[in-house]
């Protein structure tokens, strides 16, 4: 018999410099991306918003490798539109243990490269290290986030620390990363607070209008104020409502071997607070990828469904008093 899905969560921290590198195959917010494979980058065109057709922004990544070879390195990039909101984009990139890039043994730990990946930057606008059509130059949208101010470029940089179950059970969290989070969360009372005093609100209100949301509630068990990330390959996603859309039955087959996909992560509202870009709002961002994690050259874009950023009211769909 099969067992269940293990469930991850993932919170933010400020990181040490040399964590973030893509020498050490980072899970990461903002910046500028630690692109996997330095070689076969997506495109400009791969990377321009489907509805206004200007340059994305560079979200998040992480790293989660397979247990074949084909994906012992596996990175899954998520890349949104500030100016459109809800329009987002995933790839998929992942190497073989021996591959031209990175050494078969791991490289020791607190080394920082100081060196510019050049291959990279001559193919990346300089501003957000996203690819460029004409080398070394800027995207339209960089240039505007430089000389007005109305856009970013990049988001805030954050790691992304990985945990088993959530955190505030006490347990199970990484060793080697339980002073970090530690000293994240003292940062992070305040917040949580806010949350909390959200989260009874619309409790109350559920109960004042004699509706329960089970998704809702359901949501509110599983994460806590502090997460980010919701990780369980092959599990299913959370919703906020039960009313929201489900995208079972129309999630597209992978486009490089015809195989099924299936849900990986979420990115979770809580991350918003971190984010500082008011130009992005969802309620949800949930990832499929390929269920084969199929051998590839480069970048493969995955989808993306994403549950709309709804108001305290809306979000539980309650009708009119």
């Amino acid at each position: 018999m099969d067992s269940d899905p293990e469930e991850l969560f993932a919170v933010l921290s400020r990181g040490e410099p040399w964590e973030l590198q893509r020498q050490y195959f980072p899970s990461k917010v903002g910046g500028f991306p630690a692109w996997l494979n330095p070689v076969g980058l997506p495109s400009e065109d791969d990377l321009r918003c489907p509805k206004c057709f200007g340059i994305m922004t560079f979200v998040l990544q992480i790293y989660a490798p397979t247990e074949n070879d084909v994906g012992f390195h596996r990175t899954i990039f998520v890349f949104a539109c500030q100016p459109c909101m809800y329009e987002f984009k995933a790839f998929r990139s992942q190497l073989g243990r021996r591959n031209d890039f990175y050494d078969y043994e791991p490289v020791d730990e607190g080394l920082y490269f100081e060196q510019v990946d050049n291959e990279i930057a001559e193919k990346c606008c300089s501003v957000c290290m996203l690819p460029t059509s004409i080398k070394s130059t800027l995207h339209e949208r960089c240039q505007i986030a430089q000389k007005h101010k109305t856009l970013d470029a990049t988001i805030p940089e954050y790691q992304l620390l990985i945990c088993e179950g959530k955190i505030d059970r006490g347990h199970g969290y990484l060793s080697h990363e339980q002073k970090l989070y530690d000293l994240y969360e003292n940062k992070t009372d305040e917040l949580k607070d806010v949350c909390e005093s959200e989260q009874d609100a619309i409790e109350q209100l559920q109960e004042s209008r004699g509706i329960i949301d089970n998704s809702f509630q359901h949501f509110c068990s599983k994460t806590t104020p502090n997460e980010v990330i919701y990780y369980c390959r092959n599990g299913k996603p959370l919703y906020l409502s039960d009313s929201s859309e489900r995208p079972d039955y129309h999630i597209p087959n992978c486009e490089q071997c015809g195989g099924i996909r299936t849900f990986e992560f979420q990115i979770l509202p809580q991350i918003l607070h971190h984010l500082e870009v008011p130009r992005i709002e969802f309620g949800t961002v949930t990832i499929y990828t390929c269920a084969n994690s199929c051998k590839i050259e480069g970048y493969a874009r995955e989808y993306v469904f994403v549950e709309a950023d709804v108001s305290m009211v809306k979000r539980l769909s309650l009708p009119d008093l």
